[in-house]
């Protein structure tokens, strides 16, 4: 579970930490992106977000790390969407602490607006709802049962990396998407942040269906 943990809590934190590690320089990137476009700064978070929820192993080995004991949940009478909801819920706490850790020190350097952090906060949180549930598809259709050490279920799991390029392609279709209609049709960020609230319901819920028919 270490495993699962460590990079979610890690990684927001070393991007935030390297910058002051390395002279700053980084950082100055980050601070001239912020004061130079503010108005798509929030979406450059939001991208973030969505990337580091895509490096979550834990949804996408939620039933890898069960080992040859997973029959028992599908003997268990919990409905399915019970299950699906369960598996959702550690993996949506671990991506809310990693945004908690990337905002909260970018509020103090940055001087973010509350505008921009909320924006982002709620983007990377809706957009994070695919993600996760795209990880607990994929382990669902083909977990990794077969292991005599449970780090294997996680470390040697390529699912972790089918969500991550997931994640990725997800990120890149609305990121463009978004970009598009902000250049193009003068759409303010709220409108895009709810645009990509109303797709990632609709991902997920097309997920949640998938799961559902083949789990």
């Amino acid at each position: 579970m270490f495993n699962c943990v460590s990079i979610v809590v890690i990684l927001p934190v070393l991007m935030v930490a390297i910058p002051f590690i390395n002279g700053g320089g980084e950082l100055d990137v980050f601070v001239d992106l912020y004061q130079n476009f503010k108005d798509l700064f929030a979406l450059v978070l939001v991208g973030i977000f969505v990337f580091v929820a895509g490096t979550n192993p834990t949804q996408s080995t939620t039933v890898s790390r069960e080992g040859k004991a997973s029959w028992i949940n599908k003997v268990i009478p919990v409905a399915k969407r019970d299950f699906f909801i369960g598996r959702m819920v550690f993996p949506m706490i671990l991506q809310i602490s990693a945004m908690v850790f990337f905002i909260v020190p970018l509020i103090f350097i940055l001087k973010l607006e509350a505008s921009t952090a909320l924006f982002a906060f709620t983007g990377g949180l809706a957009g994070s709802f695919p993600v996760i549930g795209f990880g607990i598809l994929i382990d669902t259709l083909r977990p990794k049962l077969d292991w005599d050490d449970p780090q294997k279920a996680v470390k040697q799991n390529l699912n972790v990396l089918f969500n991550m390029l997931g994640a990725m392609i997800f990120g890149v279709v609305m990121g463009f998407i978004m970009l598009f209609l902000f250049n193009t049709a003068g759409l303010a960020i709220a409108y895009l942040i709810a645009m990509l609230i109303a797709a990632s319901i609709l991902l997920t819920f097309l997920i949640y269906n998938l799961y559902s028919r083949f789990n």
